[in-house]
């Protein structure tokens, strides 16, 4: 079993409307904590609604440009 600490920066994705999310977690042992996802405009950092507490690895872009 692999041991590892740090902060994991898991996926990055730029939206249609130019902001950059950022999905990430934090190892912690053979344990991963999640933080979420994150998103900025440029100015400032906002959480993504039900995803607190979450490893997000993967972050997509629907058809209709939803994240």
């Amino acid at each position: 079993m692999i041991r590892s600490s740090g902060h994991f920066l898991a996926d990055v994705e730029l939206s249609r409307s130019q902001k950059i999310w950022v999905g990430d977690c934090i190892g912690e042992g053979v344990d991963l904590k999640g933080k979420g996802i994150r998103w900025t405009n440029g100015e400032s950092w906002f959480e993504a609604p039900d995803t607190s507490g979450e490893c997000v690895q993967d972050i997509e872009i629907d058809a209709g440009g939803k994240m």
